[in-house]
């Protein structure tokens, strides 16, 4: 996924410091010498991941910088938000998510964004997309927030996994997250409330497979909003241009790095950026984004997914 955000120089300058930030406390990589068997350097006095236990030497120096990091970009968003005489109709929230330095911001953001949905946008469908697709109890929990609504979950099939028909044991990763999929739709107590399908003769909840012959899928993100698949404004889309400060209800998307699972949310540095606008030009193209992202999935039910992974 792809977002283009034109003259906006508060959102630059934040991705530049970030990357600034993160270079700080990053390992260099240098060309490997056959003739010295000595590591390849790295920056100031850190060790080599090798000799040392810890994925970073001086925790509390790294702490240190990012906290420095946020804390001026609060600030920053802060003297934004209180300039007068400014009509925003959109909102940009970049948030990380870092849990070995102890910044958790995706999740507490999108905890606060499920509730903002749960109580000023009930029964707003949400569409989740993933190509690896394996939530933990406590993303499960926060997806629970939304009461109402019915989440579109989309992942990838096996054939649609980057790891089909790779060699080894890695081969058998697609058939592994089906199985995640799997669990999760049969997990009624611990998950959401689903999207519906008529298929094949009464209504059941099901979960989506991103499948295209020759194409593989890592799409991820979050979309929310009242527009509907046959609903979808084509004038807006074709002649933008026409129409000037047409508002409607909020819709947004969440667009970053993350998968939403255990490593995204534990191990590893994301980063991603929540959009929530009332501009119907904005809240159409991303709903469109969006359409496009399902345009080849396959709805399956608990008993269609257990046939397959039994096939």
């Amino acid at each position: 996924r792809y977002f283009c955000i034109q003259n906006h120089s508060e959102i630059a300058n934040y991705y530049w410091s970030l990357l600034q930030t993160i270079d700080q406390i990053s390992y260099t990589l240098e060309p490997f010498n056959d003739k010295d068997d000595s590591h390849p350097s790295s920056i100031s006095n850190l060790q080599h991941p090798l000799q040392f236990k810890s994925p970073f030497i001086d925790i509390s120096n790294a702490n240190s910088l990012l906290n420095s990091f946020i804390n001026s970009q609060i600030q920053q968003s802060k003297s934004l938000l209180t300039q007068k005489d400014i009509n925003h109709s959109t909102y940009l929230i970049p948030t990380l998510q870092m849990a070995p330095l102890g910044v958790f911001q995706d999740e507490f953001m999108l905890s606060k964004t499920l509730s903002f949905i749960n109580q000023s946008l009930p029964n707003t469908p949400i569409y989740l997309a993933t190509g690896y697709f394996n939530p933990v109890e406590a993303v499960c929990k926060i997806f629970s927030i939304c009461k109402t609504s019915k989440w579109h979950v989309l992942t990838s099939s096996p054939a649609a996994n980057s790891f089909y028909q790779a060699k080894g044991i890695a081969g058998v990763i697609p058939e592994v997250f089906r199985l995640y999929l799997l669990e999760f739709l049969q997990k009624k107590s611990e998950r959401p409330l689903l999207a519906t399908s008529l298929e094949p003769k009464e209504e059941e909840e099901v979960v989506f497979e991103y499948e295209r012959e020759g194409w593989t899928f890592h799409a991820k993100g979050l979309w929310f909003g009242h527009h509907q698949d046959n609903v979808i404004d084509k004038e807006i889309l074709q002649n933008p241009n026409n129409i000037h400060n047409k508002e409607e209800s909020l819709s947004g998307t969440i667009i970053g790095s993350s998968n939403f699972g255990s490593r995204s949310f534990y191990r590893d540095l994301e980063a991603q950026l929540i959009i929530i606008t009332s501009n119907t030009i904005l809240s159409t193209n991303i709903q469109h984004e969006r359409q496009k992202c399902y345009q080849y999935s396959k709805p399956r039910n608990s008993a269609q997914l257990n046939a397959l992974v039994k096939s």
